[in-house]
């Protein structure tokens, strides 16, 4: 029997365990344009923020947070003692003094009401941290470039009162070991606010005065996910589509071709296509991937394409074929 059958088996008999859920909490769709106070719970104070077209995508709505010494501020729940992963895209047109986090606060309205807190300052396009570890300030992590969208994981662990953080571009549809930020050989910070009770607050605070000539930013927000697995260690995008290997816009049989294909070896040499989690291997966790996306999007052709239930009948019956002796 070929290897390539005991594969396709093998991933039908194990559980896709290798990413856990994001509940969406915001991409913004629904809301009217303008501003974005008293809409759908979001709370702003006036002139801070509103419902914007995305810059690169006519069709999107996103958040553009201006600066003015205002505040931004939306239920989020993250039970302390628990650990999540907080995940939003973010875009800035000129450098600003800016704050996004979580805050355990109902009504947060300063610098100092954050957990887990990452912005700019205007001074630079260098995005930082806040972190206690030596001395309470901020750190520099990373220089972004304006107007590029981001990609922004933030792994919060309420229990242990720190958090991580990984950045990458947009079109990333995960982020990997080279994603994730640290001030030398930190890479874990700790909350501004420690000990509290549960995060209640994804929380925004914008200071004034901007880059010179243009000081009203803004920066954008969207496509605001939390894993809602609590332990759970997820640096999937949830807004790529998930396990599409070939990038035809679906997920299918061609894609898992492509991890079996390439199975149980490291990158190089293997396709690092084939490699969805980004551990420099394909395995067992890359094709869970594919399970988790399986049959997501659009078909390339009007073929019907089997549901994983029916390979995995298609491939037993091939075994019993192969295995069958009169």
């Amino acid at each position: 029997m070929s290897m390539r059958l005991l594969v396709v088996l093998a991933i039908f008999f194990s559980a896709a365990t290798a990413l856990g859920e994001y509940q969406l909490i915001e991409d913004y769709s629904a809301l009217s344009l303008g501003d974005i106070d008293e809409q759908s719970g979001w709370i702003a104070s006036a002139g801070t923020a509103e419902v914007a077209i995305d810059p690169d995508d006519a069709a999107n709505q996103v958040m553009a947070v201006h600066t003015n010494s205002g505040l931004v501020r939306y239920p989020l729940t993250v039970a302390n003692d628990e650990t999540h992963m907080l995940f939003f895209r973010l875009r800035f047109a000129v450098q600003q003094k800016y704050s996004i986090g979580l805050s355990p606060l109902t009504y947060p309205s300063e610098f100092s009401d954050f957990g887990p807190e990452l912005g700019m300052a205007n001074e630079s396009n260098d995005l930082h941290v806040w972190d206690d570890e030596a001395n309470p300030n901020y750190v520099e992590l990373d220089t972004l470039n304006q107007d590029n969208w981001y990609n922004v994981w933030m792994w919060i662990d309420s229990a242990n009162d720190q958090y991580k953080v990984w950045v990458n571009d947009a079109s990333e549809s995960y982020a990997d070991a080279g994603d994730m930020l640290s001030d030398g050989d930190n890479d874990l910070f700790d909350f501004r606010i420690s000990g509290l009770s549960d995060f209640v607050k994804f929380y925004i605070k914008t200071g004034g005065g901007g880059a010179p000539g243009a000081p009203d930013g803004p920066v954008y927000i969207d496509d605001l996910y939390l894993n809602i697995t609590d332990g759970e260690f997820n640096l999937n995008n949830p807004t790529a589509l998930i396990g599409d290997v070939n990038g035809d816009g679906y997920v299918g049989l061609d894609d898992l071709d492509i991890i079996l294909s390439n199975w149980n070896q490291t990158i190089p040499p293997a396709d690092p296509r084939a490699d969805l989690t980004g551990d420099n291997y394909v395995g067992l966790d890359d094709l869970d991937v594919i399970l988790i996306g399986w049959n997501n999007g659009t078909p390339p052709s009007l073929l019907s394409i089997p549901e994983p239930i029916t390979v995995f009948f298609m491939g037993g019956g091939l075994l019993a074929c192969l295995t069958y002796r009169r």
